[in-house]
C-alpha cells in the first residue's frame, strides 16, 4: 500500500473481537499483506480490567479469565484462517482497555498499518463512538477501517478526495491503483482544485476521472461518490492543522458511519 523508502507497508496490526465486520477486516489484512509482500500479521484481543468496576482483586480476577480464555479461543480462529491463507502470525491478549491496548502495541512492534474492524458487538455508537475514532485520530502510522464487507473484496476503484496542497502524498495511491490497476478517482473539493487535478491524473499514467464535490460539506461530497461509483476504498490523507475539508477527528465518524467500503487513512509511520 505504501510505496518508496519512508511509505513501506512492512508491519500490520490486526485487533480482533467477536464482529462480523472483524472477520472482513481479517481478509482485507491477508489481501493487503500478500499484495505488500508482507509475510507476517501481529494479532492482538483486549480484556479491559476495569469491564466491571473495582471489586475485589479475586473476584476481579475471576470474572477476567473467561475473557482472556475467549480472546485466546477468538486469537486460534483467527491465527488457523490465516495460516490457511499461507501467512505467519503472532497473536497475544492484552489486558488493558482496547484503545490503550491497540495505540500501545502500535508503538511497540511499530506498526505500519492497523486495519479495525468498525462494527463491533458492542453496538455501531460506542465503537464508533471511542474505538475506532480514536485509534484513527491518535495512531502514529496508517488506519484501514472496515465494515462488514462481502467476501471476495478487492480494490477496482479507489476514491481520492484532494486538494492541490495534497499532491505530495498522493504518490502512495498512484501506486496502490497501478499495482492493482485500479481506477484513480480523485474527488476535487473545491473548484479551483480542479484543473490541477486533472493534470495531477494525467501525469499519474493510471486510469481515472476528477470528480467534483459541488455545494455539499465535503464529507457529504464523499458519501454519495462512493456511494455513485461503488467505489471499493476510500483514502483520506491528513491535513496541516488550519487546513480546509476533512480532518481526521470526530467529524471522521460522518463517514465511518456512512460509508459502505473501507475508508484509509495514510500516515507515514514514525519510525524510531
Amino acid at each position: 500500500m505504501h510505496e518508496g523508502s519512508s511509505w513501506q507497508l512492512r508491519t500490520i496490526l490486526v485487533p480482533i473481537d467477536r464482529s462480523a465486520a472483524c472477520r472482513s477486516a481479517l481478509d482485507v489484512a491477508i489481501n493487503v499483506a500478500r499484495c505488500n509482500g508482507v509475510e507476517t500479521l501481529h494479532l492482538i484481543h483486549a480484556v479491559d480490567p476495569d469491564v466491571f468496576g473495582a471489586v475485589s482483586a479475586d473476584l476481579d480476577r475471576q470474572m477476567i479469565e473467561p475473557l482472556i480464555e475467549r480472546g485466546r479461543d477468538l486469537l486460534a480462529v483467527a491465527t488457523k484462517h490465516i495460516g490457511d491463507a499461507g501467512l505467519k502470525t503472532t497473536s497475544g491478549v492484552i489486558e488493558a482497555a482496547p484503545v490503550e491496548a491497540i495505540l500501545d502495541t502500535v508503538i511497540r512492534i511499530q506498526a505500519d498499518l492497523v486495519v479495525l474492524a468498525t462494527r463491533g458487538r458492542t453496538g455501531i455508537r460506542r465503537i464508533l463512538g471511542s474505538v475506532g475514532l480514536a485509534v484513527i485520530a491518535y495512531a502514529p502510522c496508517s488506519v484501514l477501517a472496515i465494515p462488514e464487507i462481502a467476501p471476495g473484496w478487492d480494490i477496482r476503484r479507489i476514491l481520492l478526495p484532494w486538494k492541490r496542497v495534497d499532491e505530495e502524498f498522493s504518490r502512495p495511491v498512484v501506486e496502490m491503483a497501478r499495482k492493482r490497476d485500479a481506477e484513480l478517482l480523485i474527488l476535487a473539493e473545491t473548484g479551483e482544485d480542479v484543473s490541477v487535478a486533472r493534470d495531477f491524473l494525467a501525469g499519474a499514467g493510471v486510469r481515472g476521472e476528477v470528480l467534483q464535490g459541488g455545494s455539499q460539506r465535503v464529507e457529504e461530497a464523499i458519501v454519495t461518490a462512493a456511494h455513485q461509483h461503488a467505489v471499493d476504498i476510500v483514502v483520506l490523507l491528513p491535513r496541516p492543522e488550519g487546513a480546509r475539508g476533512v480532518k481526521i477527528d470526530r467529524r471522521s465518524q460522518i463517514l465511518l458511519h456512512e460509508l459502505h467500503c473501507p475508508l484509509l487513512i495514510a500516515r507515514r509511520a514514525e519510525r524510531s
